[in-house]
């Protein structure tokens, strides 16, 4: 089933949550002069899907009137950086009720400097109602990638890795933040890897109430495998 139909241009950067029999995808679609993050959604188990709802567009911070008027359409708004190939790498996940969805986006770049960080916003109401988008990694590196989010024990955990210098690729490290309250607020980051190596591609789960969190890193020279476990209690203050 085509979900998408080639509403602009190039689908990429899917993700997706099932909830029961109610289904959640987003992905990153390509429009002229822009790039939008798109959310559709089913009530039926993927037999039917509603029209698409476009949840941020690349380098525009949305205002809390836009939102509640629903005019988030695509006239009046480009990108703050000509760069069209970063922008996405988005990622869901759920509570069983409500949507939790981040994507990395150059909303604090300006014409002098190139800065990603990870954007978060929270859908309620089965897909129908936003939240104002918050940035998540704002202060930390400049150059937020590669987000995972999971909810588990009440709580959020983000991880991505950030490097410190767009063009420096051996100055990467991995960090994560936690929210208990839905995304209203989120605690300072803290750096899992802390090293002198390459710290990339991290991925997070959970189980029995345990994050885990893995990543690549070159510390000892060889690119290996190393594993952070967080324990149930693991809440950042």
């Amino acid at each position: 089933k085509n979900i998408s139909n080639k509403l602009n241009g190039t689908d990429m950067g899917i993700s997706s949550y099932a909830i029961k029999n109610r289904i959640f995808v987003v992905w990153n679609d390509k429009v002229p002069l822009n790039e939008v993050i798109r959310l559709k959604s089913s009530l039926d188990g993927g037999q039917n899907f509603n029209n698409s709802k476009i949840i941020s567009k690349k380098g525009v911070a949305e205002t809390s009137d836009q939102i509640k008027e629903n005019r988030l359409n695509f006239s009046g708004f480009e990108s703050s950086s000509s760069n069209l190939d970063n922008f996405g790498d988005v990622t869901i996940t759920s509570d069983g009720e409500n949507l939790f969805v981040i994507w990395r986006d150059n909303i604090q770049s300006t014409d002098s400097t190139d800065q990603w960080d990870l954007r978060y916003r929270m859908i309620t109401n089965k897909g129908e109602n936003l939240t104002i988008p918050k940035t998540l990694t704002k202060n930390i590196g400049d150059f937020a990638d590669s987000p995972q989010i999971v909810f588990v024990n009440n709580t959020i955990y983000v991880t991505w890795v950030d490097r410190f210098g767009k063009f420096n690729q051996n100055n990467n490290e991995i960090f994560i933040i936690t929210s208990n309250n839905y995304g209203e607020s989120f605690n300072d980051p803290v750096n899992l890897s802390a090293n002198l190596g390459n710290s990339i591609e991290p991925k997070m789960s959970s189980g029995n109430g345990y994050i885990f969190v893995i990543w690549t890193d070159y510390t000892e020279g060889n690119g290996e495998i190393y594993l952070k476990i967080l324990p149930k209690e693991f809440i950042i203050k």
